[in-house]
């Protein structure tokens, strides 16, 4: 099995309206750590619960997030790129969280419990697409060009659902002592768009209306407020300039050199650089660089997990189980995607397969969304001889990927098999069951 870039990855599954547009899902712990840290205390202000509302990174330089497929904040990598200051970043999730408590949520499916990110975003996209066209096969148009509109259709909401939650995120702000003036500050960056025509708008000013008078309303809620802090003196700025360097580096690597200094000490400039020489497969300068982080900062959970992915990569897989092991130390254990990364170490380099398998369930205790964790166990139950835990195994892959029949397909097999472990059998019952239940189509 080949191996995949864990420590950041670009998940681009055969989902025809996903790829057709080239949006895929980055999934990465320290960006997700972060943008978990900053919301959780405008959820708590807002009455949820940390686990209620999960959030994914879409890979495009557009500059836009939205909700769908229940509460899940989608958040585009061009979003936190084009943005100074974290606190505009978390403004815009302050708002996001204002549509969820206002009740402005997009239908949700019965299909995208068990879905992946990457495949509600694919639903998302086609869904959109059917809704425009009046034809249900019509996801397909998406990747004509008329996509725009499709979305739009599908993801905007009113402009008194936009006042609405521009005033919720603006009260979660004020009561978790974040500045909103960072709210104010991203919509004043769309704010000349306006006059534009909708092709030349952002995604955000097409799914999100917004008007001058929204603007001013929210300039003069915040001039009420008497802020006296500054934009980007909070402790957040230096994760926030990191992340961006990440995804800058991983994205646009022939970019780093206009935007970083090669020469400088900094830790933001060399993790650009590092990274840089990563993508562009120059893994002894790369190492040398984070054998350089990780000395300065033997307790940084990401260089030595970004570490332990060019090892890996390099093909030295000893070295980098110990380095995904230290990251995970670090992390308290609490890491899923660093879980499934060592998992995928341990089987692709003949360890401890049960100890691979202890680690892939554990990472779907925390985080059901990936379905790579689905994908590796079945690799295991395969090499032990066990078809059909593979089967079942490769069913919810399957259905986490939208593959409603392959999945039904599969976990008959596994039921009708008389090998079925007795600790997947309720598990597999469970699966049919919810697939029955969903409708056809």
């Amino acid at each position: 099995m080949r191996f995949l870039t864990l420590t950041i990855i670009i998940l681009v599954y055969l989902s025809p309206p996903v790829h057709a547009r080239g949006l895929s899902i980055i999934r990465d712990t320290q960006i997700e750590t972060i943008l978990e840290k900053w919301s959780e205390p405008v959820l708590k202000s807002a009455g949820l619960e940390n686990d209620q509302v999960r959030m994914a990174l879409v890979n495009s330089g557009e500059v836009n997030a939205f909700v769908a497929g229940g509460a899940n904040i989608f958040i585009y990598s061009g979003l936190i790129q084009t943005a100074e200051y974290p606190e505009e970043v978390i403004g815009v999730i302050a708002h996001e969280i204002g549509h969820i408590t206002g009740g402005h949520l997009i239908a949700s499916k019965q299909a995208m419990k068990r879905s992946s990110y990457q495949s509600i975003l694919s639903t998302v996209l086609g869904i959109g697409a059917a809704i425009v066209t009046g034809n249900g096969g019509a996801a397909g148009a998406i990747s004509s060009g008329g996509s725009g509109l499709a979305i739009n259709s599908f993801l905007s909401h009113s402009r008194i659902q936009e006042s609405a939650a521009d005033q919720a995120g603006l009260k979660y702000l004020k009561e978790t002592n974040i500045n909103p003036k960072g709210l104010v500050s991203f919509l004043e960056k769309l704010e000349g768009q306006e006059l534009l025509p909708a092709s030349q708008q952002s995604e955000y000013m097409r799914t999100h209306p917004l008007t001058r008078n929204r603007v001013d309303t929210m300039r003069e809620g915040v001039k009420a407020l008497n802020i006296q802090k500054k934009l980007g003196a909070s402790s957040l700025q230096n994760d926030f300039e990191m992340i961006k360097a990440k995804l800058l580096a991983f994205r646009e690597p022939h970019l780093v050199s206009r935007y970083y200094n090669q020469q400088s000490a900094h830790d933001v400039d060399q993790y650009a650089y590092g990274i840089m020489h990563y993508q562009q497969k120059e893994f002894n300068t790369s190492l040398n660089i984070f054998d350089k982080l990780v000395k300065n900062h033997p307790n940084n959970p990401y260089y030595v997990e970004m570490r332990a992915q060019i090892y890996r990569d390099a093909g030295q897989l000893g070295k980098a189980e110990i380095d995904y092991r230290q990251a995970l130390h670090l992390l308290n254990g609490d890491a899923p995607l660093i879980q499934i990364s060592l998992g995928h170490i341990l089987i692709e380099n003949h360890g401890n397969l049960n100890q691979a398998e202890e680690l892939l369930l554990k990472s779907l205790q925390s985080d059901n969304r990936d379905s790579r964790a689905y994908r590796l166990l079945a690799t295991i139950k395969g090499r032990q001889n066990k078809e059909a835990d593979a089967q079942y195994y490769l069913a919810e892959e399957a259905i986490a990927s939208g593959r409603k029949q392959e999945a039904k397909r599969l976990v008959h097999l596994a039921l009708q098999s008389k090998t079925l472990s007795p600790s997947l059998m309720v598990k597999a019952n469970d699966l049919k069951m919810y697939l029955n239940r969903l409708p056809e189509g």
